[in-house]
């Protein structure tokens, strides 16, 4: 019998710090020089280290997602909004692992974040989008710069009323905030700072996490196992330019049938990470 597949998950405020998460329980800090903040990582079916079910179904996740990245702090330099992306970047090309049904999954994927920009075909991939844009749930709150961050929470209320005067009517209505941004104009005068709070959560229902599968609309149906090459799955906020990255999530596979992930695997794909990107974080 195959050993059964296991997710290791990891965050940093650069890829020199990654150190393992602990996936649906405590938030894990990712303060740095440009941002002072946590991530909290849920997933539904999650198999690992300490493997725990999410603490609250109803409040761990929302509308049937089966995971979610919860972002909750400020950035500690004033930034334009629209210069801020969020997603997945790749050290090595991934082409020849991509399946059969790539393009139809893109096409879907830019339907429901028409901000999405992507090449997977170069030889280090990408796909990135604004953060404020392509996040599920977002809220921005006026916070003094020496004031202390809120208590972490997993909730996030969809609200950026307090940052823009034609938004308060996007309150309560996600899709319609990402179709306000997805305009550019929405994004005019809007600055994030020290002095703004930012909580956010990334999520979706589309990776079964008991069986690390991807499961889209229209019968696409992908094992992630078998397309994995290795290399982590590596989300990253970070600018436009691509000069400051402020902070990191990854996901790597490991195979542990059922036993616990032992501290030398986590070094190895600690270790393999930071060796992928040398000098770069």
């Amino acid at each position: 019998m195959s050993p059964q597949p296991r997710l290791l998950v990891l965050a940093g405020s650069s890829l020199s710090s990654l150190s393992p998460v602990a996936v649906n329980s405590e938030p894990h800090d990712v303060s740095s020089s440009l941002f002072k903040g946590a991530v909290s990582v849920r997933l539904d079916g999650y198999l690992g280290k300490d493997a725990v079910a999410p603490s609250s179904p109803t409040t761990a996740f929302h509308d049937g997602a089966t995971f979610s990245i919860v972002i909750r702090g400020r950035f500690k330099e004033e930034i334009k909004a629209a210069e801020v992306l969020w997603g997945n970047e790749w050290d090595k090309p991934i082409r020849d692992s991509l399946p059969y049904g790539t393009t139809a999954a893109l096409k879907f994927v830019g339907l429901v974040d028409p901000t999405l920009t992507h090449d997977l075909y170069a030889d280090k991939p990408w796909a990135l989008s604004p953060l404020l844009s392509t996040v599920n749930y977002l809220s921005l709150t006026h916070l003094k710069p020496d004031e202390p961050l809120p208590p972490f929470d997993d909730v996030v209320p969809e609200d950026i009323s307090a940052l823009a005067n034609d938004a308060a009517e996007l309150v309560g209505h996600p899709d319609k905030r990402k179709k306000w941004l997805a305009d550019k104009k929405g994004y005019e005068g809007v600055v994030l700072g020290p002095d703004v709070f930012l909580a956010s959560d990334f999520c979706n229902g589309y990776i079964d996490f008991s069986t690390l599968s991807l499961k889209l609309p229209g019968g696409l149906h992908f094992s992630l196992q078998n397309i994995w090459d290795g290399q982590p799955v590596r989300f990253v906020c970070r600018t436009q330019d691509g000069n400051k990255s402020f902070f990191f999530v990854t996901f790597q596979i490991v195979e542990e049938g059922g036993e616990e992930v032992a501290k030398e695997k986590v070094d190895e794909v600690v270790d393999s990470a930071n060796e992928d990107t040398l000098g770069v974080d």
